[in-house]
C-alpha cells in the first residue's frame, strides 16, 4: 500500500474503522492518565507524571521524525508488536499498582505506545483515497465516542478489559492492513520542489486553531465557566459538515479547509472577550467545539493532504503530531494561569491577547504563502487523489541483455594500437551511477532510493529487485513511488526517461 488505493475490500474498511476508533479511544483515555476510565483522578492533569508522559510522546515523535528524514531505521512488525504489548503492559501495571509507586513508569510506557501508534496510523490512513479517509474517520469517531463515554459506565474490571482490547485492536488492525509497515518506510527530507507543494497556510492554521483554543479552554475551565451544550453540538456538526463539503466539492479545498475551524475560533474569541453571561456560555460552547473539531479533524485533513500531494510524509507526519499534541497546549494554559498577572487570569482578557497574537500569526503566514495560496497547483484540480501509475512489471531478459552488451562492445571506439579508447570506455552502468549520484543532493535521495532507481532504470522487475536487495516487493514499489514524487514523474517510463536525460 504505497499509493492511494482505488478500491479496497469491505473487511479492510471495517478494520480501518475499528482500528481508528480504538486508537482515538485509547489515546483519549491515556491523555488524562486513565482518569475517570480505570480509576478516579489518578494520573490526571494535576499528577506530577502528566508532564512526563507528554514529554515522552514528544521525544518519541521527534526520533521518528528524524528517522523518517534520515532513514535511521525501519519500523516493522516486530516493533509494532513490542509497542502494542507495551501499551497493554502499562494498563496491567496501572491495575496492580494500587499505591501508585510506578506512576512514572506507567506515564513513560503510555507516552511511547500512544505516540508510536498515532504515527503509524497517520501514515497508514494516508495510503488511501480521500473518500476512504473521510469515511473511516467519520465512522471511527462514532466508535471512539462509544469507548470514551461508555467505558466509565462499566464495572472496574470490565473497564480494564475494554481498554486492553482497544490497544490490542489498534495494533492488530494495523498488522492486518499493513503487515510489513511499508507505509512507514523512510522517504527522506523535503526538497525545494516538494516544499512548494505543501499548503502551509492550511497546515499551520489547523495547528494554531487547535493550540490556541485548547489554551483558552483550560483557562475557561479553571474559571468555572459553563458551556452552552446546544451551541457546542450545533457548531461541531456545522464544522464537520462544512469541512467534508469543502474536501469533496471545492476545487481548492487544500487551501480553504482550515476556514470552518477558523470561523468557529473567531466566534469563540469574540464571545469570550465579552465575559458576560449568557454570551460567555455561548463562547465556551464555541471554544469546546473548536477544541473537539481541531483535534479530530486533523486525522481527516492531514492524511488527505498526504494522499493527494507527492511529498515526503514520514518526517512531516511526526512533526504535525508533535504540534497537535493537546497536552502541550493544556500545560501552556495551566502555566498561563500561574504566570500571567492576576488581572489577565480570565478568559475575557486572555481572548483579547489571543486575538492579537492570532491576527499577527495569520497575517504573517498568509503573506508568506500568498503566491502559493492564489496560484493553486494542478493537483487541486482533483477532488479525489488520482493514483500514480503502478510500476509495470518489466521482466529482465538475460538474452536481450547479453545482445545489448555485445552491441555495446562492438560500438566501442578502438585506438590505433588496437585497444579501446579510455576516453570512451565508460560503460552504461557507470554512466547511470554517475547520473544517480548527481541527483542525490538536489532531490534528497536516500541510499535505498538510489539502489532502487539503479535497478529500475535498467529495466529489472520489482520481483528481481526485491530478490537482489533482499526486501519485499511492496518495499520496492514504495521506494519507486517516492522516486516518482521527488522527480515529479508518474510512471516507470517517465522515471527512466528523466534519469537518462540527466547529465552525469
Amino acid at each position: 500500500m504505497v499509493q492511494p488505493t482505488e478500491h479496497i475490500r469491505l473487511r479492510d474498511v471495517i478494520m480501518l474503522i475499528v482500528g481508528f476508533g480504538c486508537l482515538i479511544g485509547y489515546t483519549r483515555m491515556c491523555s488524562l492518565g486513565f482518569a475517570g476510565y480505570l480509576a478516579d483522578n489518578t494520573l490526571g492533569n494535576g499528577d506530577p507524571w502528566y508532564g512526563l508522559r507528554t514529554g515522552t510522546e514528544l521525544l518519541v515523535l521527534l526520533v521518528l521524525a528524524l528517522a523518517g528524514r534520515n532513514d535511521w531505521f525501519k519500523l516493522n512488525l516486530k516493533s509494532l508488536l513490542v509497542i502494542t504489548w507495551l501499551g497493554i503492559a502499562a494498563i496491567i501495571l496501572f491495575a496492580v499498582d494500587s499505591d501508585a509507586k510506578f506512576g512514572w513508569l506507567i506515564a513513560i510506557m503510555n507516552g511511547v505506545s500512544c505516540s508510536f501508534l498515532m504515527y503509524v496510523w497517520m501514515l497508514l490512513l494516508s495510503n488511501y483515497k480521500l473518500r476512504y479517509i473521510v469515511t473511516v474517520t467519520l465512522v471511527g469517531l462514532g466508535v471512539a465516542g462509544i469507548l470514551i463515554f461508555g467505558t466509565p459506565q462499566l464495572e472496574m474490571a470490565v473497564r480494564f478489559i475494554v481498554v486492553i482490547l482497544s490497544v490490542f485492536m489498534t495494533g492488530t488492525s494495523t498488522m492486518f492492513l499493513d503487515l510489513d509497515l511499508d507505509s512507514c518506510l523512510a522517504d527522506g527530507a523535503f526538497t525545494q520542489s516538494t516544499k512548494s507543494r505543501v499548503p502551509w497556510l492550511t497546515v499551520i492554521m489547523v495547528i494554531a486553531c487547535g493550540f490556541f483554543s485548547t489554551i483558552l479552554y483550560r483557562i475557561a475551565e479553571k474559571s468555572e465557566w459553563q458551556s452552552n451544550t446546544a451551541v457546542f453540538a450545533i457548531t461541531v456538526i456545522l464544522i464537520i459538515v462544512a469541512t467534508v463539503i469543502c474536501m469533496f466539492f471545492m476545487r481548492g479545498w487544500m487551501h480553504i479547509i482550515w476556514m470552518p475551524l477558523f470561523i468557529a475560533f473567531v466566534l469563540a474569541i469574540l464571545c469570550s472577550a465579552v465575559g458576560v453571561d449568557p454570551l460567555a456560555q455561548v463562547g465556551f460552547g464555541f471554544i469546546l467545539a473548536t477544541v473537539f473539531c481541531s483535534h479530530y479533524l486533523y486525522w481527516m485533513i492531514y492524511p488527505a493532504l498526504f494522499s493527494v500531494l507527492r511529498i515526503p510524509r514520514t518526517f512531516l507526519a511526526a512533526i504535525l503530531l508533535m504540534c497537535m499534541n493537546s497536552s502541550v497546549a493544556s500545560l501552556v494554559g495551566d502555566a498561563a494561569l500561574i504566570w500571567l498577572p492576576q488581572s489577565m487570569q480570565n478568559p475575557g482578557s486572555t481572548s483579547a491577547v489571543m486575538a492579537v497574537l492570532f491576527a499577527l500569526l495569520f497575517a504573517g503566514i498568509y503573506a508568506k504563502g500568498r503566491q502559493h495560496y492564489d496560484d493553486e497547483p494542478a493537483l487541486d484540480d482533483m477532488s479525489v487523489a488520482e493514483p500514480l501509475e503502478a510500476p509495470a512489471e518489466i521482466v529482465f531478459d538475460p538474452v536481450i541483455a547479453k545482445n545489448l552488451e555485445q552491441e555495446f562492445e562492438a560500438e566501442k571506439p578502438v585506438s590505433e594500437s588496437g585497444e579501446y579508447s579510455d576516453a570512451e570506455s565508460t560503460s552504461p552502468v557507470n554512466t547511470l551511477k554517475d547520473r544517480l549520484e548527481a541527483l542525490i543532493e538536489p532531490y534528497g535521495l536516500t541510499p535505498r532510493e538510489c539502489e532502487i532507481a539503479y535497478y529500475t532504470v535498467q529495466g529489472f522487475s520489482c520481483t528481481y529487485i526485491a530478490q537482489k536487495l533482499v526486501v519485499s516487493n511492496s518495499t520496492v514499489r514504495f521506494h519507486q513511488q517516492n522516486l516518482y514524487r521527488k522527480f515529479d514523474v508518474h510512471s516507470r517510463n517517465e522515471l527512466i526517461e528523466f534519469v537518462n536525460t540527466q547529465e552525469s
